[in-house]
């Protein structure tokens, strides 16, 4: 590829591109625009500092992350236009009270969801039930309580649920572990809660779906999938014959996708975030 001042580099040409693993591009929505915009992104390396490039022009499918993807907003009809599909991998949990993350309220977080699902169609907008922390407080019983109220709001929006336990391995997470005060739970009581939550989705026509655990909850009625995985090649159409992604974690089921979010870019500060570097603001809670 031949870039402005004439020089010629290599670029990657992805078939899936993420926006973002790393950070909530769609909740910025100038930012994630004019990244769409151009034929190709450039990112930076946080290890080593060395440029990649990313072109489109091989692209069939953009799988957007987010807590809240003001770009729906800002733009309703850009992803419309594109010449690739749309997916949104779109994560609500309600933990307003633990204050492990700087959301919207919950009320607006849903209205969003069914406004995005009125753009992009129900099959397309993937509800994340993620990260399930367990505590004190934060109980199962209080979980299914918390998840009832949001499927039930979805109820007619939502066909697909993922969801995974949190992971405090990662250094950043483990710095925050006392603030969430997870506490440590059996297999078996994972598997109940699980087997809890795929009644509930049942009852409102959802599928709950697993994302990168070590146990398996297809004993509680859950399947076994990526975020970018067997769902998505079947909705869309795509090439069946796609690779896992090695990039990622040993338990991640997900296809190869490239990323065009840069690290530890992310406004939300969530708690739990394994991309997420400061925890100042967490010391005055």
């Amino acid at each position: 590829m031949t870039l402005q001042d004439g020089s010629e580099i290599k670029a990657a040409l992805p078939y899936i591109i993420s926006a973002s693993r790393n950070c909530d591009l769609p909740s910025e929505p100038d930012k994630l625009l004019k990244l769409l915009s151009a034929p190709f992104v450039s990112k930076v390396n946080p290890f080593n500092r060395k440029f990649s490039y990313i072109a489109f022009d091989e692209v069939k499918l953009l799988v957007l992350w987010s807590k809240f993807p003001r770009v729906f907003l800002k733009n309703p009809s850009f992803f419309k236009a594109l010449p690739y599909k749309t997916a949104l991998l779109y994560t609500l949990n309600d933990y307003e009270k633990e204050g492990f993350e700087q959301v919207p309220d919950l009320y607006c977080r849903i209205e969003l969801f069914k406004e995005c699902v009125r753009l992009l169609g129900k099959g397309a907008v993937i509800w994340r039930y993620d990260p399930i922390i367990l505590n004190e407080e934060l109980t199962a019983k209080e979980h299914v309580k918390r998840f009832y109220h949001i499927a039930q709001k979805l109820s007619g929006y939502c066909d697909r649920v993922i969801f995974s336990f949190v992971d405090t391995r990662y250094s950043n997470a483990k710095k925050n572990a006392a603030y969430l005060k997870v506490i440590k739970t059996s297999n078996e009581e994972k598997l109940m809660l699980i087997k809890n939550l795929v009644e509930i989705g049942k009852n409102f026509g959802m599928t709950l779906q697993s994302c990168a655990q070590s146990s398996d909850f297809t004993v509680a009625g859950a399947e076994s999938d990526g975020c970018i995985g067997k769902y998505l090649v079947k909705y869309y159409r795509l090439n069946s014959s796609l690779c896992r992604d090695r990039a990622q974690r040993k338990l991640c089921l997900c296809l190869e996708s490239r990323d065009i979010g840069q690290e530890h870019g992310c406004k939300f500060n969530c708690a739990y975030c394994y991309a997420f570097k400061e925890i100042k603001w967490r010391e005055c809670c």
